[in-house]
């Protein structure tokens, strides 16, 4: 792996950043909406129930994805092949890993966070990997900042294995040391004889954030990543340089319909331009249904969604913000607060949870076309 040295920050103007980031810009005006939402249930109802895949080890699994023809998934320490036909496992340990992070799985890389390193691993053979020691590349290097996997995603990659994540600084009587948050971008890749490379490593202070905030969720989208902390989301270009776009927020993005929905803290949002702009869709909700928590998915026409203890199908109206949620029932996972779902993915009309206690899955009834998880 060649040396990895620190890159000098530079600084932009928000409008050379979103040249950098975004061919065509646009800023449309969104009115705020006022939405007529109910929740619904399919208990009661005669529905498929939820079954668990066999030949997994006792344990979470924190990653689900669909890659030519298998669904893959990680946990503490193994990654596994699943046939989505015979539900044959296959696995590889690749370490010992405790943290509770969901970080990044496709059909190239895999990560793991770990103390101080950022560990990127072959997908076909995990037994390669590389590392990333955030010490060496940033001696005030403190602690990653994300929340539980459950609730956050911790790091993100984009389509060409680009990848980023925050963290924080050491506390520092010298003012000229630098913003207390960082951001930290790098280039993974394999070489010909399939070993991992980790290069362009850089760290890119953030403005504005105290030492205890929290990194909410980091969304890849085209060719810039979306990064949301407690107070403020901003826009990051791959090169590194970044650009606030709003104080929300934002705990999840979904592409839905050719527009990104976002759940904040109490507040469904909407941006039409790639995440430059956001605005509030609807703050109106069920009585038990929660905004912050939700991870998920287009589905035909539909939203699939969890937060860590319930699995929601969302009718979404874009034009007039009304939404219709109806409650998928599991009471046979047995979900509850140290029972929680970490990722989820449609293979072949079916729902795949990935828990604390293994993989479920059950049939979905899809009225329009099939749609699979990118």
């Amino acid at each position: 792996m060649k040396t990895i040295t620190k890159l000098k920050i530079l600084t932009i103007s928000a409008m050379v950043v979103f040249s950098a980031c975004q061919k065509e810009p646009v800023y449309p005006e969104i009115a705020t909406l006022e939405s007529t939402a109910t929740l619904g249930s399919e208990i009661g109802k005669t529905a498929d129930r939820w079954e668990k895949i066999e030949g997994l080890p006792e344990g979470p699994v924190f990653n689900l994805s669909y890659e030519n023809g298998e669904i893959l998934a990680l946990g503490n320490s193994s990654r596994f092949q699943i046939n989505p036909s015979s539900l044959k496992v296959r696995g590889d340990n690749f370490g010992s890993f405790t943290e509770d992070y969901s970080t990044t799985l496709n059909k190239v890389l895999f990560t793991k966070i770990s103390s101080s390193s950022i560990f990127v691993f072959n997908t076909e053979n995990p037994k390669v990997f590389s590392t990333l020691d955030m010490q060496k590349l940033d001696e005030q290097f403190d602690r990653f900042i994300s929340l539980p996997g459950c609730y956050s995603n911790a790091l993100a990659a984009s389509k060409n294995n680009i990848f980023l994540t925050a963290y924080a600084r050491q506390k520092s009587p010298d003012r000229s040391a630098g913003a207390l948050i960082n951001l930290v971008v790098f280039q993974g890749s394999l070489s010909k004889s399939g070993n991992v490379v980790i290069s362009e490593a850089k760290t890119i202070p953030v403005k504005g954030l105290y030492s205890d905030a929290r990194l909410l969720t980091v969304f890849s989208w085209e060719e810039k990543f979306i990064v949301s902390f407690d107070s403020m989301t901003i826009i990051v270009c791959q090169d590194g340089f970044y650009h606030q776009v709003s104080d929300q927020s934002i705990f999840e993005i979904i592409p839905f319909k050719g527009v990104l929905v976002g759940f904040g803290v109490d507040q469904m949002l909407l941006s039409r331009d790639g995440g430059v702009t956001w605005n509030t869709l609807t703050r109106n909700k069920p009585g038990n249904f929660q905004y912050w928590m939700q991870k998920g998915f287009q589905f035909g026409n539909e939203l699939i969604t969890s937060s860590p203890t319930a699995i929601y199908q969302i009718d979404l109206k874009i034009d007039d913000s009304g939404f219709y949620v109806k409650q998928i029932p599991a009471e046979e996972i047995g979900l509850y607060k140290e029972h929680v779902i970490y990722d989820m993915a449609i293979v072949n009309n079916k729902l795949y949870l990935a828990t604390s206690k293994g993989i479920f899955f059950r049939p979905m009834e899809n009225r329009n076309s099939r749609l699979t998880k990118n």
